[in-house]
């Protein structure tokens, strides 16, 4: 149970931060904003390294390991994209793609179409 909600607890955080910047002051008309992690939406997951190299989490206790995994489990990664909703919207031809299950992205691309 420990698990589930340290899960929901880090998604809850992201869409936090995506709702804050969606609400800045001065942003764009129309602006829409999404999180991206390595290992989704067409990123691979060896891009937790660039992350890692740019943002050095090693100093608050975030470590990665050989296959790209962070340690604390829960750890979120990512970045914020901003832009017109369009700038969200990609073909679903990225090489993993055809083993995804649930299809999580276009739910989110759709949500910030509506914007």
């Amino acid at each position: 149970m420990l698990d589930a909600a340290a899960s929901e607890s880090a998604e809850l955080l992201v869409a936090a931060l995506e709702r804050r910047l969606a609400a800045r002051p001065g942003g764009r008309a129309r602006s829409a904003v999404l999180a991206y992690s390595p290992g989704y939406c067409g990123w691979h997951v060896s891009g937790q390294r660039a992350l890692f190299a740019a943002l050095a989490p090693e100093e608050i206790g975030i470590t990665l390991n050989s296959s790209c995994l962070m340690h604390p489990l829960k750890s979120v990664s990512g970045v914020l994209v901003a832009g017109h909703p369009d700038i969200h919207d990609f073909d679903d031809d990225f090489p993993f793609c055809s083993e995804c299950s649930t299809r999580d992205c276009r739910v989110r691309i759709a949500r910030v179409q509506e914007v």
